[in-house]
């Protein structure tokens, strides 16, 4: 609180509150101490922080982080599209999850953003970069299933596309969602997206109901690290990129 506090007094355009799993098994979680947004009794803590952030004049944004191939950090196992084996050997043993299975999710999701928003937060984000859930269903290096969630990209995006759809039901369309992806993967040598699937992604959240695209300042993968650079990146190096869809939100954010 005391560290987003400071940053809120620099003057900050927008805030974004560190990722909270949505999940009440805890296959999201990704890390020990993570925050939780699976339940309404988080509602009033997360409140204090939405408000000291709102007080001091930016917008506030809560990040959904379901953790996927990071994920089950207090489990024997974690979940994501297919059952990839991990490459690096700390992660837990993945476990492919059924249609149901991610029809429960992308329901979590939805309540997790309406939490938010009750809490006071102006908006959420949801992570599809790196090797969070939403990416593994994105990247055909994890998605290897052969049903309507795997395949081609529009497949592969399904999961993400619908994610967003039920988080703008829960919460209406006034309220801004923003979507976390990957420019690029940098995944080339493991048969990785390509910088124009990655770029097909980005179309597709769009057109779900994405308000804002961020791109994370070092994009891909980070398991394993790439051992060399990706020869087709169509993104500058050594700096951030974002794209912003925001047509109907704060101006204060631009």
């Amino acid at each position: 609180m005391a560290r987003m506090e400071v940053i809120s007094l620099t003057g900050c355009g927008i805030i974004t509150n560190q990722g909270a799993y949505p999940d009440r098994k805890g296959e999201g979680k990704a890390y020990l101490r993570q925050l939780a947004l699976n339940d309404d009794r988080y509602i009033p803590s997360l409140a204090k922080v939405a408000e000291m952030i709102n007080r001091h004049g930016a917008v506030s944004i809560q990040q959904i982080l379901h953790g996927g191939r990071y994920g089950g950090i207090e489990l024997d196992y974690c979940v994501q599209p297919s059952s990839k084996k991990q490459t690096l050997k700390h992660f837990r043993p993945p476990k492919e999850m059924a249609k149901a299975e991610i029809q429960q999710c992308v329901n979590e999701h939805a309540q997790a953003a309406r939490r938010a928003i009750e809490a006071g937060f102006h908006g959420v984000e949801i992570t599809s970069f790196m090797g969070y859930l939403l990416s593994n269903f994105n990247s055909k290096f994890t998605n290897l299933r052969t049903d309507e969630y795997g395949d081609s990209v529009e497949n592969r995006g399904r999961f993400m596309a619908e994610v967003i759809q039920a988080i703008k039901e829960a919460i209406g369309d006034d309220k801004p969602v923003i979507v976390r992806l990957n420019g690029v993967e940098l995944m080339d040598e493991y048969g990785g997206n390509t910088p124009e699937e990655c770029l097909e992604f980005m179309k597709m959240a769009e057109k779900a109901g994405a308000d804002c695209i961020s791109l994370p300042p070092t994009t891909g993968f980070t398991w394993p690290p790439p051992r060399r650079k990706s020869s087709t990146s169509p993104w500058p190096s050594g700096r951030a990129s974002a794209i912003r869809f925001w047509p109907s939100g704060p101006s204060e954010t631009e």
